[in-house]
């Protein structure tokens, strides 16, 4: 006699549940102590046993699987909550690393000696001697930024930033943004038309993974001009270049030498050779070509041109209109539009489906759309879930510190310092000490 063929994993859950249901019914409608206490209802006590035997069942069956996930979830929150708490730490470090590449500051050798140290302080926060304890009063102006609109990143599902002490990607994010381009535009963007060989890739990494954390945002906020990135020099990272050009290539970089393939600058203008000389022509750059254009136009042109040309500077921005049938660059317009319609039904459908499901009855958002107020209504709560985990992650910080005990690590090891950071750093070190041999100075990092 053949085995019986296995039974699907669907069907046996089916089997359970009705063999639960089945067991229950027996149970209780035979319990005199039940069928008292049914008669102080009126109405059909069968019908309820009914009911009851299925909500039974169901628990029996599906109850541990979904109340695992819920554990993971609030598991996830804590781990969330005690990270941000370890941000305000983070912004420190920062503000700490910009004021030592101005050369504003020194900091022990044992701690500090290159750029790429705060890195390594960043990776292993909770052991960082270089930044005082948090105090009660961050931890309020943390919690004011979690539940404001500031914090973008509050979104379970959102990208949190994994790298808090990355200067260069910091840097270059901010000057993006002061010249008036969109960073998140160049990220989504990075890729598409890479520049060939290895400073094409490295190029285009450095634009997938641009960003600039929110709460650092909002702190320059708070702090208002000048922005400590953008103001202050960075003095020590361009000795290190200086130092680790020099230790890869045996000579002094040149000032005038542009590595991304940048324009070649202007050449210096000759001296005058005599008194009466005349003077020397101004180098004509393609940077000076607007201001020119503008300047000849009013000298030159009728003031209705100029009007015209005034007007042009400041063309309205049109949504693209294509013609039915046509396939043209819009379409990608059409497709990206397509997607957020997608997504954002996504969002309100799943911000809909968890509202109905926690305990709590909320006021809804004001909103136009429905699906983002839906949205933004699950957000707040997740937030308010947030700031309580944050306030008892502190208290257990607050603890710790009391009793002298050592904090345990916010991250996952998976996001300490991987091995192919670690050579890449000491590769550093050793080109950063080797320019300085080359250079006729000693081999250490008293730069």
């Amino acid at each position: 006699m053949s085995d019986p063929a296995p039974v699907s994993r669907s069907a046996q859950r089916h089997l359970d549940l009705i063999r639960h249901h089945e067991e229950t019914l027996a149970r209780y409608q035979a319990d005199p102590a039940v069928a008292e206490w049914l008669r102080q209802f009126r109405g059909d006590g069968a019908r309820f046993l009914e009911r009851y035997a299925t909500e039974r069942a169901s628990a029996l069956v599906d109850g541990r699987s979904f109340w695992d996930i819920n554990q993971r979830e609030e598991a996830d929150l804590v781990q969330e909550a005690t990270e941000r708490l370890w941000e305000i730490q983070q912004r420190k470090l920062f503000e700490l690393q910009c004021r030592w590449r101005a050369e504003e500051v020194r900091l022990p050798a044992e701690l500090v000696v290159l750029s790429q140290d705060f890195e390594r302080w960043g990776a292993r926060i909770e052991q960082c001697p270089l930044v005082p304890p948090i105090a009660a009063a961050e931890v309020e102006s943390y919690l004011a930024y979690l539940l404001s609109d500031a914090c973008t990143d509050a979104d379970d599902d959102s990208g949190r930033p994994r790298e808090w002490q990355n200067y260069e990607r910091f840097r270059r994010y901010l000057l993006l943004e002061a010249e008036g381009q969109d960073p998140e535009q160049v990220r989504r963007e990075a890729g598409r038309n890479p520049e060939p060989g290895l400073g094409g890739l490295m190029g285009m990494l450095a634009d997938f993974f641009l960003d600039y954390p929110a709460w650092y945002a909002h702190c320059d906020a708070v702090a208002g001009p000048p922005n400590l990135v953008l103001y202050l020099p960075d003095l020590r990272g361009e000795k290190e270049e200086y130092y680790r050009h020099l230790g890869r290539t045996g000579k002094a970089p040149d000032v005038y030498e542009e590595p991304d393939g940048g324009d070649e600058p202007a050449p210096v203008d000759p001296p005058l050779t005599a008194p009466d000389a005349d003077p020397p022509l101004r180098y004509l750059s393609y940077n000076q070509f607007d201001s020119l254009t503008d300047t000849l136009m009013r000298e030159f042109e009728t003031p209705e041109l100029l009007r015209f040309h005034e007007a042009l500077l400041h063309e309205p921005t049109m949504a693209p209109v294509a013609a039915p049938g046509t396939d043209d660059d819009d379409d990608d317009d059409y497709e990206q539009d397509d997607e957020n319609e997608a997504a954002l039904a996504e969002l309100g459908a799943e911000a809909g489906r968890v509202l109905l499901e926690i305990p709590e009855r909320l006021p809804i958002e004001a909103h136009p759309d429905w699906r983002v107020a839906l949205h933004r209504t699950w957000l707040g709560w997740r937030k308010q879930r947030l700031a309580t985990a944050l306030q008892a992650a502190y208290a257990d910080y607050a603890a710790r510190e009391q009793a002298g005990q050592p904090h345990p690590s916010p991250y996952s090891k998976s996001d300490d310092l991987s091995d192919l950071a670690r050579k890449s750093w000491k590769q550093v070190r050793k080109l950063i000490l080797k320019g300085r041999e080359r250079a006729g100075e000693p081999r250490d990092f008293n730069f």
